[in-house]
């Protein structure tokens, strides 16, 4: 069994690397984290999943944090 975190961010490149860096330090180590960039203007969020295979980044056009959760449990 799996388990997948779903991050939705808007221009939180302050927090970003905080906030991943406490998921995979879990020692739960069949993980998936789900990045959901919701129309972010501050960083290129793609570049996140060069740093762990386990990260997969969907960019999505502003439409809120609902939607954004939504997309990532839909992904």
């Amino acid at each position: 069994m799996s388990v997948s975190v779903i991050i939705p961010v808007r221009n939180g490149k302050e927090f970003i690397g905080e906030c991943l860096d406490s998921v995979i330090k879990q020692d739960y180590q069949a993980l998936e984290i789900i990045v959901i960039d919701d129309g972010s203007t501050d960083f290129d969020y793609q570049t996140l999943s060069q740093l762990d295979a386990r990260i997969k980044v969907i960019r999505l056009e502003g439409r809120g944090v609902s939607h954004a959760r939504n997309a990532g449990m839909a992904h």
